[in-house]
């Protein structure tokens, strides 16, 4: 008479389970939250209003200016005694757009002598979205098609080519 051993399987243990869903959202949580967190990135030059409160009208001079706001972003174009200091503060979520949050624009205008003449903020909420134009400049000449490119250039000798020719001829 032949033995028969039955194996009698146990089901996995409960506790396994139990702490391989926690282990993975131990790994998951995280993840998702740190996607949510923004991204905060400063461009320009964000300048505090204690620094820009060193800046006297009437007083400071452009060496004085120099060394409190540092290097203007901008001088202006026609005139050389208005400097602007910009600088703009961006959040990012995940995927989206970033969004600006804050924008500073200090513009220092100097008099004859190089002194203060005055000190401008302008903000967010002055900004005036600008729409740009999707019209195209047109062109001179006259517009072909790429097979009409492709099959014009069949059968025109190369630069090269010739360069070769002409080479090769003058030895």
């Amino acid at each position: 008479m032949a033995m028969t051993h039955s194996k009698t399987l146990t089901p996995p243990c409960p506790a396994f389970g139990k702490s391989r869903r926690a282990a993975f959202a131990a790994i998951a949580l995280p993840a998702v939250l740190a996607g949510c967190t923004p991204i905060i990135a400063n461009r320009g030059n964000m300048l505090d209003e204690e620094r820009i409160a060193q800046v006297k009208s009437g007083t400071s001079s452009k060496n004085d200016v120099f060394e409190a706001l540092g290097s203007p972003s901008i001088v202006s174009t026609f005139d050389d005694n208005t400097w602007y200091y910009v600088g703009q503060r961006t959040e990012r979520e995940a995927f989206f757009r970033p969004e600006v949050t804050e924008r500073k624009i200090i513009a220092v205008e100097f008099d004859d002598t190089d002194h203060v003449k005055g000190v401008d903020r302008i903000g967010l909420d002055q900004a005036v979205d600008v729409e740009p134009l999707e019209e195209t400049t047109p062109a001179v000449g006259r517009e072909i098609t790429f097979m009409e490119q492709l099959i014009g250039n069949i059968g025109r000798p190369s630069s090269k080519r010739k360069k070769k020719s002409d080479d090769d001829s003058g030895s």
